[in-house]
């Protein structure tokens, strides 16, 4: 969206690992270092660090460094149990599905025999059940006592080691295993960090960050990669936006707004200073409730208007239970999938649309009465920029006149300042950050969808409870008069 405005060539702040993008400062270039010289003397190594301090991406890059005679096995996701782990490694070993742990031990120690040294990596190894931790530590302990060449590297936060020593899992261990921790960068090292991804990028400006919008980012992003990645392209798209070819600390501020209503970034955050915002920001924060509360009471009205419709046609009787459905209207193929693996999983009815035309029919043709909320995606509606659509904007309007009493939830991948206003304006009061699957690594799909999904199932059940409590007032009403 903004490349072609800043002259760059690629995303400079995708939290997705690219080997060109990649930048280590001096700290993480010696811890790398001292774990792959470390290899031949210890057999289990714990990497630990914050959420988003760049652990999975040091690891990329330490396998990425081993030579071709070792064999590396990288496991991605932690919804395994010993069983799990033992079949996928036992898959990796070239060997079959139903092999035992005693068959996976003799697989390496026989290559070993041939000089091939095995590496065990484990993300996310805090989140394992403790008898997925033993069964790990113990292989370890008992291919160390055969002196075969192994080695367990479990990345995590730092309560893995918490854990392990809870569960007594290193007891006796003492000298087999080495700890290395991953920190955020120093000021210094952020500011070169910021200015490397950009010239990687194709940038020529050295100070399109000012020095006021880099104080902001250091202050919000406490040094951590994946924080200055997502504050870094909010800002940079907010720059574009607003036409402005220097990110300043006006323009981080706007950016912050924006990043602080997701739930994928305020999980990733786990706990940002907010008052700096706060004290620029009751406008816009008095201006959006003003806004909520119309639309709110507009939707009501048409919630209201639905079931005396439905009423005066003797549809329902009163100890009757409306049913719930999500009709989900989205552009993107993967995310339809999601919507529909959630709602199956969750047992709440659903139907997946992705054009307008589709949408309108079946509304048109459904006779069955349920309370349908509509999820929206907003990339029907706006094209660059958050320009509009003017077929978009055109199917919105029969949505809206035609279908008045459609509850709609707005999903969006922009910033929701760049649209809000907009569809406010149109009574449209339900937004969702969505994760722009494209832009995340795999590891980290299943974390944003769960945001993604807790927010989606809020909205969800709020709207239900209030079209039930209209529905039993005017139920009583009706048996009143």
């Amino acid at each position: 969206m903004y490349l072609s405005f800043f002259n760059l060539k690629d995303k400079p702040f995708s939290n997705t690992f690219q080997r060109n993008f990649l930048y280590l400062n001096e700290y993480n270039r010696l811890l790398l270092r001292s774990l792959i010289e470390d290899l031949d003397r210890f057999n289990l190594h714990l990497v630990m660090g914050e959420a988003g301090s760049g652990k999975t991406t040091l690891i990329k890059r330490f396998l990425e460094s081993m030579p071709s005679q070792i064999k590396c096995i990288k496991i991605n996701y932690i919804a395994h149990d010993e069983s799990d782990f033992i079949r996928f490694i036992a898959l990796e070993l070239g060997l079959s599905g139903k092999s035992s742990r005693t068959d996976v031990i003799k697989a390496i120690n026989a290559l070993s025999e041939q000089y091939v040294r095995v590496i065990l990596v484990v993300d996310d190894a805090d989140r394992l059940t403790a008898g997925a931790l033993k069964m790990l530590i113990d292989s370890t302990e008992e291919l160390r006592m055969q002196n075969c060449p192994f080695n367990l590297i479990l990345v995590g936060l730092t309560a893995l080691k918490t854990s392990l020593d809870e569960e007594g899992l290193l007891d006796g261990l003492e000298g087999y295993f080495r700890t290395y921790y991953v920190s955020g960068m120093h000021k210094a090292d952020m500011e070169e960090y910021i200015r490397f991804r950009l010239a990687v990028a194709g940038s020529e400006e050295r100070d399109l960050f000012d020095k006021a919008a880099l104080e902001s980012i250091f202050k919000y992003s406490k040094g951590l990669p994946r924080l200055i990645n997502m504050i870094c392209e909010a800002s940079l798209l907010n720059a574009y936006l607003m036409n402005e070819k220097t990110v300043t600390e006006q323009t981080v501020q706007r950016a912050m707004k924006d990043l602080l209503l997701e739930e994928d970034f305020r999980i990733a955050s786990l706990s940002i200073p907010v008052s700096p915002i706060e004290e620029s920001a009751p406008p816009i924060v008095e201006t959006e409730k003003e806004g909520a509360e119309t639309s709110t009471s507009a939707e009501e009205e048409a919630l209201k208007g639905v079931i005396e419709r439905e009423i005066a046609t003797k549809t329902y009787h009163s100890k009757e239970v409306l049913s719930s459905r999500v009709l989900v209207l989205d552009t993107s193929a993967r995310m339809r999938m999601h919507y529909e693996n959630y709602f199956t999983q969750k047992g709440i009815s659903f139907r997946v649309f992705k054009e307008f035309n589709q949408l309108f029919s079946f509304l048109r043709e459904e006779t069955k009465p349920a309370i349908d909320i509509l999820v929206l995606d907003s990339e029907y509606l706006f094209i660059k920029g958050g320009l509009e659509s003017p077929e978009g904007m055109k199917a919105l309007d029969i949505l809206l006149k035609e279908f008045s009493f459609l509850p709609v939830i707005v999903t969006s991948t922009l910033p929701l300042s760049v649209i809000r206003n907009k569809l406010l304006q149109k009574g449209l009061a339900y937004f969702v950050c969505k994760p722009e699957l494209k832009e995340i690594d795999l590891s980290e799909v299943r974390t944003r969808l769960s945001g993604f999904f807790r927010e989606l199932d809020l909205f969800r059940e709020f709207i239900e409870r209030q079209f039930d409590s209209f529905y039993r007032r005017v139920l009583q009403n009706d048996r009143v008069k």
